[in-house]
């Protein structure tokens, strides 16, 4: 499992700097773009050594390759780079603007290109401050940079956004393993896989198939597990549970599943264990509920 990063201020994961080989060439060298990365001084994860590191970011400051918003992505020339990097970035676009960065990675990848993402996990986040009592204003970790609030890690790190008066610090979105999934498989990406550490989620998305990478990686199928439909089915069905007991209605449920991209039978199904879990008032569940027979061999989510 990952340390915990840093993860307010364009931390990375691993501690081996992205320098060329001695016998690296431009012609035989990968090429990976760090999104938002800040700067090249920042190190890339391990696995990125040898590569070719280009930087984006939006900040002159760091003195990126591409100087842009990663949102116009899509405009650039298609298949340039092996691999894009983007370690806690992702959460600093509105949800809609963050399926656009996803889209732009996808189109700047080559075909057997992966994504590698980290983010903060506000499953683990909201579980954690609903069980230990947490306010909002209460240290859920220390960093360098001293105590990191609840605050901090939903809305963004409050001394750097005061100080530096630039909006763009703040977090306008978050995710769980399973909303980032959906928004990487939803935007083209074939494989997803994922790896949880303290209070974040990191995965590598493959636009194809894995490739040579994971080769490249060692050890991966040890390290890292494909993100299931039937993790997918877990969430929902907790979902309908929590809708249930704030009032909402059988009917308004399933429509909010099938918002969220359940199949019809799933629905229903999620509904009526929903209500069975919701009568008996039990905790929450770990475990899916048995698909029906009409939707056990195929994904949760529609087309």
């Amino acid at each position: 499992m990952m340390e915990m990063p840093e993860p307010l201020v364009n931390p990375t994961m691993g501690t081996t700097p992205a320098t060329p080989r001695a016998d690296a060439t431009p012609a035989n060298r990968k090429k990976v773009l760090n999104v938002g990365g800040n700067s090249k001084e920042i190190p890339l994860p391990a696995h990125f050594h040898g590569w070719e590191h280009l930087l984006l970011d939006i900040d002159p400051a760091g003195h990126p390759d591409l100087l842009c918003d990663a949102r116009t992505l899509i405009a650039q020339e298609p298949g340039q780079f092996d691999a894009v990097y983007c370690s806690h970035n992702l959460e600093h676009y509105y949800y809609h603007d963050a399926a656009q960065v996803i889209d732009g990675f996808w189109h700047v990848l080559k075909e057997d290109g992966v994504a590698h993402i980290c983010v903060p996990d506000m499953a683990q986040v909201m579980q954690l401050v609903v069980s230990s009592g947490l306010d909002m204003d209460d240290t859920l970790y220390q960093s360098h940079l001293g105590p990191i609030t609840v605050r901090d890690v939903v809305y963004g790190y409050g001394q750097q956004i005061e100080r530096s008066g630039v909006d763009f610090f703040a977090h306008k979105t978050g995710f769980t393993p399973a909303s980032l999934y959906r928004l990487l498989v939803s935007h083209g990406f074939a494989r997803v896989f994922v790896r949880l550490g303290h209070l974040a989620v990191e995965v590598f998305a493959f636009k194809n198939a894995l490739g040579g990478f994971a080769d490249h990686l060692g050890g991966f199928a040890e390290m890292w597990v494909p993100f299931t439909p039937e993790q997918i089915v877990t969430q929902l069905l907790n979902f309908a549970v929590i809708r249930l007991r704030a009032g909402a209605s059988p009917e308004t449920i399933e429509q909010d599943l099938l918002q969220k991209g359940a199949q019809e039978a799933v629905a229903k199904l999620l509904v009526s264990q929903a209500l069975v879990r919701h009568a008996a008032k039990p905790g929450l569940t770990d475990r899916p509920p048995r698909p029906p027979a009409a939707a056990a061999n195929c994904c949760p989510l529609s087309d």
